[in-house]
C-alpha cells in the first residue's frame, strides 16, 4: 500500500491571527481550522485535539506566515460556441 502523506501548515491571517490547514498529497487544501487564534500555541493546541482522533499520516510543514496556501479554483460553466447549433 502506497501512503500519500498530508502536510500540516500553520498560517497567519491579515489580522495577525493563526490558523491551521491540511494539504493533501495532490496539493489541494483538505481541511482548515474553523477559527483563527491570537497565539500560535492555541492553533497548535486545537490541531493536537483533532489529531488525536485521526488515523491518517500527517507531516508537519515549517511554520511560515508568508507562504501562500494553494486555493481550490472554481471553474466557470462552459460557454456555448456561437457556430454550434444549440441543443
Amino acid at each position: 500500500m502506497v501512503r500519500h502523506p498530508m502536510i500540516l501548515h500553520y498560517r497567519k491571517t491579515r489580522k495577525g491571527e493563526w490558523y491551521w490547514i491540511v494539504i493533501a498529497a495532490n496539493n489541494e487544501p483538505l481541511a482548515r481550522s474553523s477559527e483563527s487564534y491570537k497565539e500560535l500555541r492555541d492553533a497548535r493546541r486545537c490541531w493536537e485535539l483533532i489529531r488525536g482522533r485521526l488515523t491518517a499520516t500527517i507531516e508537519h510543514a515549517p511554520t511560515r506566515a508568508d507562504v501562500r496556501v494553494p486555493r481550490v479554483r472554481k471553474h466557470a460553466a462552459p460557454r456555448a460556441h456561437k457556430d454550434l447549433p444549440s441543443a
